[in-house]
């Protein structure tokens, strides 16, 4: 049988030209909005990721504390009527919303809910206004990316709602489950029927859940039938709720370990804390929560300033980044997070980016396979 070497030559050249090509940084662009739980990604030590992978991250944010997203619709706080606060002091390049999405392209636009109803709700108004419900403000905001904005600019096609998780006074305030028996954990809180009822009850005892997620989801996806691609979900909420299934049956070696070697960093985040029981060692019964830094956060939180890296900050983050850029995280190394010692905890981390990789890839609404 003959061999046509100028055929194997071109074919070898055209390999190689590929592998060159691979090898350029690309630039990815996203811009996000949210509240402290999307500031304590510590989007500065995210960049570090898209290097390992051979790209660039260009970011912008507006973020506040606390915050709903009708409320940064409107740049307005809710209680207050008086201008949104807005600490997004890890990138100020791209301006806030609508000075971003009027003047500027970007692969993803990211936004995190935070302690709302799914729907808006007729029967509640502040100061003579109904506040609108998350599907409806997030919404809000496609519409103006894709071009219903004064400069009629369409920033970009491509949607991720950053799953939020529950509150330690919502778990343990919640009360039970739809089978009678007592909500106690993590795990019971998020598995939990979504209910909406009267501010008071709801929603920081009833969100957010998996359902919450889903519903959400479904009616955007409905509202935005058209869109190229579906609106995606980032799954920190189920990561976690995974996790903690995973720490209470003793099945994360190395996580105990990683909580002693920081515990003092722990305890006095906690500190801060006063109506809500923190124990002092690590528990298992207590699963993912032995995490938790005070009633939510996942890192001690100035809300401005710099991180230094905790376990779950890199959890989040590295979810994030798998699911925008459609990358595995297995390998990615949590070269910025002090919290983590790069020796000590491998076998955790790789434990843990396989937790990551599979429920992404498990998970419909993350949109990858």
């Amino acid at each position: 049988r003959k061999v046509n070497l100028k055929t194997m030559t071109l074919t070898a050249i055209i390999a190689t030209s590929a592998i060159i090509l691979n090898a350029e940084n690309k630039t990815f662009t996203a811009y996000f909005i949210g509240n402290s739980l999307t500031r304590g990604l510590s989007l500065d030590k995210m960049e570090n990721f898209f290097s390992q992978r051979r790209m660039n991250l260009e970011y912008g944010s507006q973020l506040a504390a606390g915050t709903m997203l009708n409320e940064h619709l409107v740049k307005t706080a809710l209680y207050t009527a008086k201008p949104l606060n807005i600490n997004n002091i890890q990138n100020r390049k791209f301006g806030s919303y609508d000075e971003a999405l009027q003047k500027s392209k970007f692969d993803a636009l990211v936004i995190q809910p935070y302690q709302w109803w799914v729907e808006t709700q007729p029967h509640f108004r502040f100061k003579d206004k109904h506040l609108l419900g998350d599907r409806q403000a997030i919404g809000e905001f496609i519409k103006y990316a894709l071009g219903n904005n004064p400069s009629k600019n369409i920033a970009t096609e491509n949607f991720f709602i950053y799953e939020t998780w529950p509150r330690l006074d919502g778990i343990k305030r919640r009360g039970f489950k739809s089978d009678g028996s007592k909500i106690e954990n993590f795990d019971d809180f998020y598995e939990a029927h979504y209910t909406y009822d009267v501010l008071w009850k709801q929603p920081v005892h009833t969100v957010p859940s998996k359902e919450f997620t889903k519903l959400l989801l479904e009616g955007l996806n409905k509202d935005f039938h058209d869109l190229k691609k579906p609106i995606r979900v980032i799954p920190v909420g189920e990561i976690l709720c995974k996790l903690d299934k995973m720490i209470r049956n003793a099945e994360m070696p190395g996580i105990e370990k990683y909580f002693q070697r920081n515990k003092e960093y722990y305890l006095t985040a906690r500190a801060k804390i006063k109506d809500f029981f923190f124990q002092s060692e690590f528990n298992k019964e207590y699963g993912v929560m032995n995490l938790y830094t005070d009633m939510i956060h996942l890192n001690t939180q100035p809300h401005n300033g710099k991180e230094d890296g905790t376990l779950g900050a890199y959890i989040a983050a590295i979810t994030v980044f798998s699911v925008i850029t459609g990358e595995s995280p297995i390998g990615i190394e949590p070269t910025e997070y002090k919290r983590i010692d790069k020796k000590e905890d491998a076998e955790l981390i790789k434990k843990i980016q396989a937790l990551v990789w599979d429920t992404i890839k498990q998970n419909s609404m993350t949109g990858i396979k």
